[in-house]
């Protein structure tokens, strides 16, 4: 039984039935049980089961359905004798499903221990590989293996758990030896012969997908403000390119004249008295007040430390904010616009941060937040820039995605600084990198949702699942993607909250009537819930379950731009920080929705990438005039 390579042809009559879910395949088994009255299917048993498990989840009439039904028939039923074998068919549409491999194989386990005992003889062993690639080769057209072939495997199988268990010696087998259920599973997950065909059939209509090529250096999602050249990170970071920054310091940095440089020679100035004391500035500068926010330039970058101050990204700082004594402390060890930023609370109280830049060749820093010192410095991976990061549910481990044309995704020991995993995920846009648990990573952007299980082949390496949406729904594009206890879920650009089993959508609640921009998962002590946040403005609190709870309409609060691209809540003080994409930072209370900062906002300045002009108040010094292209 050789290996494969890519995946199996579509099959003409069974694309219907193509990455069902979980739930769906289990109970094409319950059916099968209660409708056959033997292991040989006749065409009218074969359309009844397939009526009673999936006709309501394929949303079809019941004459497409015997339709789909009979080609299928027709494809397994290779010696015409108008009868199936059910348990080709059963382990047929298992394998063809969306279940992982771990789920398909246990299902296969399961299937063939006929007495169910918990244990495989060989011959159970033989005939579930046997029947299992027999229907597969014949809804694809291919040649299955040999029995030969089949049987050799089945018998290293048995070799191999018998020499573990060390019950007889290496040579002779026992007739009553047999494979426990989770030998079995471990034995197909590690034999690479098995694997290959698993994989052969695994979501068979990816492959036919069109695949874009990218044709820049950068992925669509870097803004022209946010591309950088060579001389600019020769400029950002003198580590990396202090022979240019000598070559463009000779050369001059060219720069483009717009048109209000030629008003500025015709500008009078006030001149002032020249007997008015005039202190020259002190040597040794310190930073005094931040204005601005990088609203502009990333999303979901909002947080509460552990002790109640903001923190937030301002061109290359990352700002902690205390608002009750307005004062503000600085994180500046990037050398370029910072993009992204999460938090994690320790047990002790601390804050722990990570944050990333945009750049040729970009940082990721992970920082304490109460004395700012750096902790670890990831570099070397990405290009460009970076997207998003999170940290694991054990904070072990910290997952970066990249603005590299192929938006690249890489798990890192954050700790110890190594890179465990790295990965291509999609030419197109992806606005969403979260852990859902320790084992499994979702990515989401445009018409895709990406599910990356850790593998239990290989070591700290994670598989690629496809997001499937089903029947009678058309994939669209997500925002947000994130974990509520154990459920799963993604928001969508039409408003939508989706719901997922494994890798399938079963459940979509409208709750915004805009397109939902952010997001913030509760998960603090015994609360739990989501917060969500629209392009209209809308606020939305959500339960534990899922459902709408409170809503707020972030317009009142006067923002010049509606939409939101950050929340976050804190249950301690019941207080929610929105922010807009117009740089201003709000803070509300979490059950009436009233601004709890006096009717003004935490944070306002310009919102577009760049501030033209500045001037100061030529008699009152601490009185300032900006212009920006925002045109405030």
């Amino acid at each position: 039984m050789g290996q494969t390579l890519g995946r199996a042809p579509l099959p003409n009559g069974g694309r219907k039935f193509l990455n069902l879910p979980r739930s769906c395949v289990y109970d094409l088994w319950e059916a099968f049980n209660d409708i056959a009255e033997g292991f040989g299917l006749t065409v009218e048993e074969f359309q009844e089961i397939l009526k009673s498990a999936l006709l309501e989840f394929l949303s079809i009439t019941e004459r497409q359905l015997n339709t789909e039904a009979d080609a299928v028939f027709r494809l397994l039923d290779d010696d015409t004798n108008n009868l199936v074998d059910s348990l080709e068919f059963l382990s047929t549409f298992a394998l063809i499903s969306a279940m992982t491999p771990e789920e398909k194989i246990r299902f296969i386990f399961a299937m063939y221990d006929f007495d169910e005992s918990g244990v495989l003889t060989l011959d159970e062993m033989v005939l579930s590989f046997r029947s299992t690639l027999s229907g597969l080769a014949k809804l694809s057209k291919i040649d299955p293996p040999t029995e030969s072939e089949v049987e050799t495997i089945a018998v290293l199988g048995f070799e191999t758990v018998r020499s573990k268990q060390r019950q007889t010696p290496v040579g002779s087998l026992p007739e009553a030896f047999g494979i426990d259920r989770e030998a079995f599973v471990t034995f197909c997950l590690n034999t690479p012969e098995v694997m290959s065909w698993v994989e052969y059939f695994d979501d068979m209509e990816e492959f036919t997908l069109q695949q874009p090529h990218p044709q820049l250096a950068v992925s669509s999602m870097v803004r022209p403000s946010m591309h950088r050249s060579v001389g600019d990170e020769a400029v950002m970071s003198a580590s990396f390119g202090g022979h240019l920054l000598r070559d463009l310091q000779r050369r001059g940095r060219p720069g483009g004249q717009k048109p209000w440089h030629n008003v500025l020679p015709f500008l009078a100035t006030k001149k002032l008295d020249a007997e008015q004391p005039r202190p020259l500035p002190y040597k040794d500068v310190e930073l005094e007040w931040v204005y601005g926010y990088n609203g502009h330039s990333c999303s979901q970058s909002l947080h509460y430390s552990a002790a109640g101050h903001i923190i937030y990204p301002a061109g290359a700082l990352c700002v902690i904010q205390n608002v009750s004594k307005h004062e503000q402390k600085y994180f500046n060890a990037h050398s370029d616009l910072v993009t992204c930023l999460k938090v994690f609370h320790t047990e002790e109280g601390a804050t722990i941060v990570a944050s990333g830049e945009v750049g040729v060749r970009p940082s990721v820093l992970v920082w304490d937040c109460d004395s700012r010192t750096v902790l670890s410095v990831l570099q070397g991976f990405h290009r460009n820039g970076i997207a998003q990061l999170d940290f694991s549910p054990d904070r072990t481990r910290l997952a970066t995605l990249g603005l590299d044309p192929y938006h690249s995704i890489a798990v890192y020991l954050w700790r110890s600084r190594q890179r465990l995993w790295s990965a291509r995920t999609t030419c197109d846009k992806v606005h969403d990198l979260r852990f859902l648990s320790d084992n499994v990573i979702g990515t989401c952007g445009e018409l895709h949702v990406t599910f990356w299980r850790k593998s239990k082949e290989a070591q700290e390496s994670f598989r690629r699942y496809r997001g499937q949406y089903g029947p009678g729904m058309k994939p669209e594009t997500n925002t947000c993607i994130g974990s509520v206890g154990d459920t799963v879920f993604s928001c969508s650009d039409t408003g939508f909250l989706h719901r997922w089993e494994g890798r399938n959508l079963i459940k979509s609640t409208r709750g915004h009537t805009s397109g939902i921009r952010c997001c913030y998962v509760v998960n603090q002590g015994a609360e739990q819930g989501l917060v969500t946040g629209c392009n209209s403005g809308k606020v939305i609190v959500w339960t534990a379950k899922l459902e709408v709870g409170a809503t707020f309409n972030g317009l009142s609060l006067g923002a010049i731009e509606t939409a939101i691209n950050s929340l976050c809540y804190d249950a301690l003080t019941s207080k929610i920080l929105v922010s807009f994409t117009s740089c201003e930072v709000f803070e509300i209370n979490s059950s009436d929705g009233r601004n709890v900062q006096n009717g003004g906002s935490i944070v306002a300045a310009h919102f577009k990438p760049r501030v033209c002009g500045l001037d100061v108040h030529p008699t009152t010094s601490h009185i300032f005039c900006t212009v920006g292209d925002d045109k405030t």
